[in-house]
């Protein structure tokens, strides 16, 4: 006993070294097999390390990983503490070790709680609407408490060892330790593994992606092996195998003469679909009706119909539809705000400022224009790109009603104006029957659904108390369903206020009403909270209502649809069918996460191109594309088929660059 005791202080900075070790991987194989199902899988986790192949070259990958990042942090402990015995190195390695991984993991998890396995820069982005500034303010929002524990922890950590320091016998010998041969060697074979696991061992890579020290060290060699500068280098699951030819990469397009397309890496055949380019300019007949345009925010297709509490949420909405037409579902291709109200205005997946919109249309048929809206419309381009300020006779925003925001965020996607004060400054503007004598256009976003789902002026009809903002997670996914379901019932309220003023001034039987949303809304249905990073029914689903009958296609139809159908029926044309199914895609169309084809009877097939893994998420199943047959194989095809064809259209019109993208 007294021997091993003895043994056990002897090599006590050794004890410690490999308890810290053992307890920050098997936190982290925990947590990332729990979150993501490396080993046990799940739906729509089909790729999993089940073999024990795969499970030895995740072993080995994950220990030089991990070996790689102890033993840099052990040479930064060394030397804080070169001239202290080598037991305070060992604590000083053990704190470090175990508050980034914690801390890191933690900010981590509470990203992925909101973006899901899509995370990337692209995806943050795109939810500042365009912005890096937008983006790191939004990100920030999510995870401020976290850094500011980090902040407190390292505060700690230094007065600690200042306290520590003063005990010490600062001139204490202690043995030296070369660092320079065990940094060469597990940085050489770590280099070799990474190389090899997407090679050999495709769901190996997918697995070790999801760990810390593993993902930063190939993320590094990866962009540091991208010699041609296409975005792809030699340590990814989808690795160069031309790292030399800018032209050539994982899943490149390549069009024939024949006008047949081909995929690297798929063996479909494919087929150029004709796009059909919309009109770009338009002349209305005469005495043509007023529009109104109601965009309500980050509101599902299944809100018609919807009851909580033996209550109905949108009661004026489906007043509407019962009156009217809807189509639903109606798809936003990219699931968010920005791109997806720029589709809407112009009727293009990706429109430019030279893109047409359906502000140009109504303008240059003399109607005067009214923009009312909670948000501020110069967040990501949108007025700039659809020439909305440019054209409107009336400009009121969240930027113009500053002294009326509900919130005092620095994002400016995070900006809101409660719906009430602009009915309010619609009144200031419209409320004369002498303000209607020529056409008028209006467009109205009301925004108070966006997360966090409540805000001051919301009145509280279908429930007792709405979730406050930090306690939305998914063990309160039913308190943040019903806080979001009755948010969307105070929007549905004001616009049933809005039908009434119309109703009153005298204009309701002379004007086109639509009322549809930028993009749906996950709320923990999948386990994931937001918009925009998965392709799904809650996600990307909305609806688009008119209130005159027979006046809508029938769904599915997608966001693009929409300046097509408007200027039909402004026309008295009623669009019959819509030109093509609803196409969606996450990240950059060049070079997107996932893509995804809706189609009739509600089907919807997507495709994840790291994994190879086609879902048709109408039947809750997954298939990996190689072994696709029969119907199943057609489906992936007219995905396939479809993405290529909207890049190639992007290409030729030269608003798109797909090699450099």
């Amino acid at each position: 006993m007294n021997r091993i005791k003895s043994w056990f202080f002897s090599h006590i900075d050794d004890v410690i070294i490999i308890t810290t070790l053992l307890f920050v991987s098997a936190l982290e194989i925990f947590l990332i097999n729990r979150k993501f199902g490396v080993f046990t899988g799940g739906f729509g986790s089909s790729i999993v390390v089940d073999n024990l192949g795969e499970q030895l070259w995740f072993v080995l990958g994950y220990l030089l990983a991990q070996g790689l990042f102890a033993i840099l942090l052990w040479s930064f402990a060394r030397f804080i503490t070169r001239r202290l015995p080598r037991w305070t190195t060992a604590v000083i390695f053990s704190l470090l070790m175990l508050q980034t991984t914690i801390l890191l993991l933690t900010v981590k998890f509470q990203l992925h709680s909101y973006f899901s396995d899509a995370l990337s820069f692209t995806l943050v982005k795109n939810l500042g609407g365009g912005s890096v500034v937008d983006a790191l303010l939004f990100v920030f929002n999510e995870v401020a408490v976290g850094l500011f524990v980090i902040v407190i922890m390292l505060l700690i950590n230094l007065l600690c060892w200042r306290w520590l320091k003063q005990r010490l016998h600062s001139g204490a010998k202690r043995q030296e330790r070369g660092l320079l041969l065990p940094v060469v060697a597990i940085s050489a074979s770590f280099i070799v593994c990474a190389f090899m696991v997407p090679r050999v061992a495709g769901d190996t890579q997918h697995g070790l992606s999801k760990t810390l020290a593993y993902q930063t060290g190939s993320v590094l060699l990866n962009a540091a092996t991208d010699f041609d500068a296409d975005g792809y280098g030699l340590f990814h699951h989808l690795y160069d195998k031309a790292p030399f030819d800018g032209d050539s990469y994982p899943y490149s397009i390549a069009l024939h003469a024949d006008n047949s397309i081909s995929i690297g890496g798929f063996n479909a055949k494919l087929q150029l679909e004709k796009l059909t380019p919309l009109a770009v300019n338009n002349k209305f007949s005469a005495a043509p009706p007023h529009v109104v345009v109601v965009v309500i925010e980050s509101t599902r297709s299944d809100v018609i119909g919807k009851r909580l509490h033996g209550k109905p949420v949108a009661p004026h909405l489906e007043a509407l539809v019962q009156g009217g037409s809807l189509a639903s579902p109606n798809f936003s291709h990219v699931g968010f705000t920005t791109y997806s109200l720029k589709s809407l205005f112009s009727g293009e997946l990706l429109p430019d400022m030279l893109s047409p919109s359906l502000f140009d249309d109504f303008k240059k048929n003399g109607y005067k224009i009214g923009v009312f809206s909670g948000q501020p419309e110069s967040f990501g381009d949108i007025s700039a790109t659809v020439r909305m300020k440019q054209n409107a006779d009336i400009y009121v925003d969240a930027e113009t009603l500053k002294d009326k925001r509900a919130f005092s965020f620095a994002a400016k996607g995070s900006l809101l104006v409660d719906e009430q004060h602009l009915l309010k400054a619609f009144d200031s503007h419209f409320s004369e029957a002498r303000q209607w004598q020529q056409p008028v256009f209006l467009y109205f976003n009301f925004q108070s659904p966006h997360f966090p789902y409540h805000h001051p002026d919301v009145a509280l009809n279908l429930i007792k108390k709405p979730i406050k903002r930090d306690d939305i997670s998914i063990k309160n996914k039913d308190l943040v369903a019903e806080t979001y379901w009755n948010v969307v019932a105070h929007s549905d309220q004001q616009l049933g206020a809005l039908v009434a003023k119309l109703k009153q001034l005298g204009v309701w039987q002379n004007t086109l009403l639509f009322v549809t949303s930028d993009h749906g809304e996950e709320l923990y249905d999948e386990g994931f909270l937001g918009h925009g990073h998965v392709i799904n029914y809650h996600q990307n689903a909305t609806f688009l209502v008119s209130n005159k009958a027979n006046s809508l296609p029938p769904g599915p139809v997608s966001l693009s649809d929409f300046r097509s159908i408007v200027l039909g029926l402004v026309n008295g044309t009623p669009q019959q069918q819509v030109a093509a199914p609803p196409f969606m895609y996450v990240g950059g169309l060049a070079r997107p996460n996932q893509i995804g084809l809706a189609g009739q009877q509600g089907t919807l097939t997507t495709l994840k191109f790291e994994s190879r893994m086609v879902c048709f998420v109408e039947q809750q199943r997954c298939s990996s594309y190689d072994t696709l047959e029969g119907d199943d194989a057609h489906r992936a095809t007219l995905l396939l088929q479809r993405w290529a064809s909207e890049l190639v259209q992007r290409q030729q019109q030269n608003s798109l660059d797909i090699v450099k993208r």
